[in-house]
């Protein structure tokens, strides 16, 4: 690939200087002739002046760059609407032996320049370096793709997108890591993505993609996506990455993540616990101890339970608690096996550590005074070092140890489910231990191997004499010398953390040594963030948890939604909080476009996440337990519909139950969802079947594809309707739509209930600027179009408004009279009324909505509120004294209603 000699900086990946955002999407040379394309802005200060630099030994050449508008950038930056971002341009130039290419831009303190590339006579080839524009499709040959996503951090690479042909089928599609000299690849699973097939009209839906992958690469690298027709391989170019490596060549990892049944096939029914201790097999265990004398007790007797032959080191470190020394001497004269070594001064952590580690010849295991051991711990732990010379350190799970923590990965955490450390290490014993390599041991509970000590000599006491890095350090000099530190995932040890020292002395312990570790071993931290992004051991802490949870608890409540957030999800997450304010645990069942299905189970404070392979693999938790409702909030995810209510039905007959439908759409009524037509405007649910077969065939807001009729679409929710035992909609309105339609089912009507909001009060206005207020994500369903053209006719008319969208902007229009405030919490909408002097809010919605949780808060708030006269909203509003109905779907309605009565 020639155009390799063609760039040697990094682009299409954005960087911030001194407050100020730029990215170059391409650059092309071609024999003297340079085109650039890019972005820049800042949010702190204005930017003059954009020029961009080419710099040769003798000259410079300077070139004015005018910036133009470009709505991607203003909108995921939340930019005000208006604001000139981006530059493109073609310069001719002379060549030279080098030429280097500058973006300058002017402020306030004076001008900034960035180096882009540098160009050398011998590479001004006419290869061209073309970056697909992320968000936006291509065709190639009848291929046509696109790219939603593409982000790199660290070693992790993430995209995600969706690829098809009309002219012939797609078999295979891989991600390709391509440098000058090494390449690597791994395949990507096609999910299905109903918004590309209604939007380009497909039979087949399984055209998308997402894949999160761990690569390394010792020299600047491509990224292709590949596709296979037939026996032709072809490639599209999609970014490039930088070397993160000094290994030659190019690898791509990516976490083994099985579904709970092959987990379970795996790694638990097949593994029969063989502890294989050698004949001549002794450890040496060192335990410094500075007070913590509540914990010796716990501590001593875990240590005793184990078989192997071991002599323990207790060093005193001048521990100044009177009662530690007696207990120390009297434990040490009772065992022949153990030595006390007391310190006639405190020389901290590491020094106590060495001082023992100059008395051992075995393997040795450091032990902390906080800690709590279970049977056979010494045999678990040491396993790994007695199977291989090449391990230099072992540590087992805890609830306290950063990478090894259980249940929460490097957090601190109080233990699972207040159970003792032998209960939940009983759990970790199913598991089959695999070993995972990780950057550094964890030294509450370490093994060490005795080769690898006589190598790289003891813990660094010159350096880390008070301890916090001590054992970061041996393990990196470990790595160093050719050796590796694993985890023990199957050996639980509690930790208390912190019983030994004093959280200030750590504190600044903590700041001093992450410095002398990170200028040591400069690698180090890029290591940890790595292996912290990819949590290998993840699964094995998700099976503990859910295992766990199924053991101690009675019955489930069984969700089934889908997790796109929105009104519905908000509604779901409330509802689920209640379940287990009062106790009762919860299993909620996604359908996750981009890893399939998955099984959330909640209790108490705790949540376990597994994928599944299809849903009847829930069972294996819920079997033996009592069902005791099945809550479907939402379906619209789901693949093969008809299969998904036959098992809610099989649920429902084995677990003797019931099933709850939540209406928080219209999807059982119509698979568009928002009863909007093929003219994307209300249908109000024409009486006349053969009008709603018309659009059910042109319509492409279909989230499902499988059925060729409106007619049996509905016959097999009529069915599935009918087996529910309660069906609930959250507004009349909704109600008689569907009744319309599944006359014989029963509704119950409970809408939502909004406490969390409080009222606003009066709004001081400091001028006559007349405000409407919008709140949620902008999208054409929400009326976004409407909005847009309100816009406009301000700026047309010259009125004295504007439009305040206090949500984000996910619209493909935008004008200057529309102020997009962008995300915001709940409680912050108060205050954002009085901080944008709103004088009315408006509910755009083109659908009749079912609830409107923003139609709600507006309400609770006491603000003017005014909508079309559909759905839930109008409902709401027909019986609110500040409630304002426009009488006809337009933006000229609209807007006329909303200036009379702001």
């Amino acid at each position: 690939m020639s155009f390799w000699t063609n760039i040697k900086s990094k682009f299409n990946t954005t960087e911030k200087q001194d407050a100020v955002i730029y990215h170059i999407d391409s650059l092309v040379n071609d024999d003297g002739k340079m085109s650039v394309k890019g972005w820049i802005f800042s949010t702190q200060m204005d930017l003059k002046q954009i020029q961009i630099i080419l710099s040769q030994p003798q000259r410079e050449q300077v070139i004015e760059v005018p910036l133009t508008f470009r709505k991607d950038i203003v909108d995921v930056f939340s930019l005000s609407v208006g604001t000139k971002t981006a530059f493109e341009f073609t310069l001719a130039y002379e060549s030279a032996d080098t030429t280097d290419v500058f973006l300058q831009y002017a402020k306030e303190a004076g001008k900034e320049r960035k180096l882009l590339c540098t160009l050398s006579k011998q590479e001004q080839c006419k290869e061209t370096w073309f970056y697909p524009r992320v968000g936006q499709s291509y065709e190639e040959d009848g291929v046509e793709y696109n790219v939603d996503t593409i982000s790199q951090v660290g070693n992790r690479l993430y995209i995600r997108g969706w690829i098809f042909s009309h002219k012939q089928s797609i078999d295979k599609v891989r991600l390709v890591v391509n440098s000058l000299h090494y390449e690597d690849s791994v395949g990507l699973k096609l999910v299905q993505r109903t918004d590309v097939a209604n939007s380009h009209n497909l039979s087949d839906p399984y055209c998308g993609f997402s894949q999160e992958v761990e690569f390394s690469t010792n020299e600047y690298a491509c990224v292709f996506l590949e596709y296979t027709q037939g026996e032709q391989k072809n490639r599209v170019f999609i970014t490039d990455v930088n070397a993160n490596t000094k290994e030659a060549g190019i690898c791509i990892q990516k976490r083994k993540d099985y579904s709970y049944n092959k987990f379970v096939e795996k790694f638990v029914e097949t593994y029969t616990e063989n502890i294989c201790i050698p004949q001549d097999a002794f450890v040496d265990l060192i335990v410094p101890v500075y007070n913590g004398y509540e914990f010796l007790e716990n501590m001593f007797a875990g240590i005793e339970k184990t078989a192997v032959p071991y002599k323990l080191y207790v060093v005193n470190d001048c521990s100044p608690d009177e009662r530690v020394l007696p207990y120390l001497s009297e434990y040490a004269k009772s065992r022949e096996n153990v030595v006390l070594l007391e310190n006639e001064e405190n020389l901290g952590f590491v020094q106590s550590v060495n001082r023992a580690l100059a008395q051992t010849s075995h393997h040795v295991v450091l032990v902390n005074t906080d800690v709590m051991l279970p049977d056979q711990w010494l045999e678990r732990l040491m396993l790994p070092i007695w199977n291989s010379d090449e391990v230099a350190s072992t540590t087992p799970f805890t609830n306290s140890g950063t990478i090894c923590s259980f249940p929460n990965f490097c957090e601190n955490n109080h233990i699972f489910m207040d159970k003792s450390e032998s209960e939940i290490d009983r759990y970790f014993r199913m598991v089959q231990p695999h070993y995972v390599e990780m950057p550094t041991g964890v030294g509450f509970c370490m093994g060490m191997n005795r080769k690898v000590i006589d190598e790289i000599g003891n813990l660094d006491a010159d350096t880390f004499y008070k301890g916090y890095g001590e054992e970061n350090d041996w393990c990196q000099r470990a790595i160093r010398a050719g050796y590796h530190n694993v985890q023990v995932e199957n050996l639980f040890v509690w930790h208390k953390h912190g019983g030994s020292f004093l959280s200030e002395d750590k504190k600044r312990y903590i700041e001093r040594n992450s410095a002398i570790l990170e200028k040591r071993y400069p690698t180090y931290k890029k290591d940890v963030d790595i292996y912290c992004a990819m949590d290998p051991n993840c699964q094995v802490r998700e099976y503990v948890k859910m295992r766990m949870i199924q053991d101690n608890v009675e019955q489930f409540i069984v969700v089934l939604d889908h997790d796109w957030g929105g009104g519905a999800g908000k509604y779901m997450e409330n509802r689920i909080q209640s379940m287990l304010d009062h106790n009762t645990a919860v299993m909620r069942i996604v359908d996750n476009a981009d890893v399939g299905l998955q099984m959330v189970v909640y209790y108490d404070e705790y949540e376990a996440t597994f994928r599944v392979d299809q849903l009847e693999d829930t069972c294996s938790i819920l079997t033996g337990h009592q069902v005791q409702q099945v809550m479907i909030n939402e379906l619209v995810a789901y693949e093969h519909i008809a299969q998904v209510q036959q098992f809610i039905i099989g649920l429902k007959k084995n677990f003797k139950t019931e099933i709850t439908m939540l209406c928080h759409d219209f999807y059982p009524v119509c698979p568009s969802i928002y009863l909007l037509n093929d003219q994307q405007k209300h249908c109000f649910l024409p009486a006349n079947l053969e009008e709603c077969e018309k659009c059910y065939h042109n319509n492409t807001n279909k989230m499902n594809l499988e059925y060729d009729s409106i007619a049996s679409w509905r016959s097999i929710w009529a069915e599935f309707l009918s087996q529910c035992d309660h069906v609930i909609t959250f507004s009349e309105n909704t109600k008689s739509y569907y009744e319309q339609c599944y006359p014989d089912i029963h509704y119950e009507v409970v809408p939502h209930q909004v406490d969390y909001i409080e009222p606003v009060e009066k709004i001081d206005k400091t001028s006559d600027l007349i405000t409407i207020g919008y709140v949620g994500n902008m999208m054409p369903s929400k009326g976004s179009e409407i909005l847009i053209r309100m816009a406009e006719l301000i700026e047309e008319q010259g009125l004295n408004a504007r439009i305040v969208v206090i949500g984000p902007n996910l619209s493909t229009s935008a004008n200057e009279h529309l102020l997009i405030h962008g995300k915001y919490s709940r409680d912050e909408l108060p205050e954002l009324m009085k901080e944008y002097q709103v004088d009315i809010v408006f509910i755009a919605s083109i659908w009749p909505e079912t609830f409107s949780y923003t139609t709600e808060e507006a309400i609770k708030m006491g603000m003017k509120v005014a909508a079309f006269d559909l759905g839930a909203p109008a409902e709401r509003l027909k019986k609110y004294d500040k409630g304002i109905i426009i009488p006809e779907i337009s933006a000229e309605a609209a807007l006329d209603t909303l200036l009379n009565n702001a």
